[in-house]
């Protein structure tokens, strides 16, 4: 997934932007928007980024509490969770810049998107078990651009 919406427009893969409505106190997304998948094809010595099938939702989320929130920590102690269907994001990146990304199954580009920032309550099940979460905040996305 591209880093940057700005790189999403440069390699040609993005589609649309969102607004974000969030909880301030608990993180801040200053970019959201839907791109083409892609992968790298290696092509004599060259890396060429190829456009596949798929569609992807992607996050550049500021996390308020570091310590919590931290991108190492995702999946075990906290998650970004669809309100629709339970389905979880996937995570690229490091402790200094993370950016996550969910796949979108279908062709059609939602109008709109709630995600739930989920915590774990017990050590012993990951967060994505169905008792073992607990729901903090929300955020909301409107597609605001083609």
């Amino acid at each position: 997934m591209s880093e940057s919406i700005e790189a999403s427009i440069k390699n040609g893969f993005f589609i649309s932007k969102y607004s974000v409505q969030t909880d301030k106190s608990i993180c801040q997304i200053p970019e959201a928007w839907v791109e083409y998948s892609w992968k790298y094809e290696v092509h004599g010595m060259n890396e060429i980024k190829k456009k596949t099938e798929g569609m992807q939702l992607v996050l550049a989320p500021i996390m308020n509490d570091t310590a919590f929130f931290n991108p190492i920590k995702y999946l075990n102690t906290w998650a970004l969770i669809t309100a629709s269907d339970s389905n979880g994001f996937g995570l690229q990146g490091n402790r200094d810049k993370a950016v996550y990304f969910l796949f979108l199954p279908s062709k059609k580009i939602p109008d709109s998107l709630t995600i739930t920032i989920c915590k774990q309550l017990s050590d012993s099940f990951p967060v994505f078990y169905r008792r073992n979460k607990k729901a903090i905040s929300t955020i909301k996305l409107n597609k605001i651009s083609n």
